[in-house]
């Protein structure tokens, strides 16, 4: 059985409620989920407060892909 590839859309909080220790756990699963994707998924991750942000725009997860998706979501404050 061939598998389907993914396109995922993330959606993390960041408001202030979110601050510390919540904020912390969503960026953890966030990064455990970028790295249970595959080549062919492709990943778009989705930031929001008082505004939205698209800090990943459908990027493919392949090696180059996982590192961008790593970066950003750990610099979500």
């Amino acid at each position: 059985v061939q598998k389907v590839p993914l396109n995922l859309a993330l959606v993390i909080d960041r408001s202030g409620s979110m601050h510390g220790e919540p904020l912390h756990a969503a960026r953890k699963a966030a990064a455990g989920v970028v790295e249970m994707l595959d080549k062919d998924d492709v990943l778009t991750v989705v930031c929001f407060n008082n505004e939205v942000s698209t800090i990943i725009n459908s990027v493919a997860m392949d090696e180059a892909g996982k590192a961008q998706a790593q970066r950003a979501i750990q610099g979500i404050r």
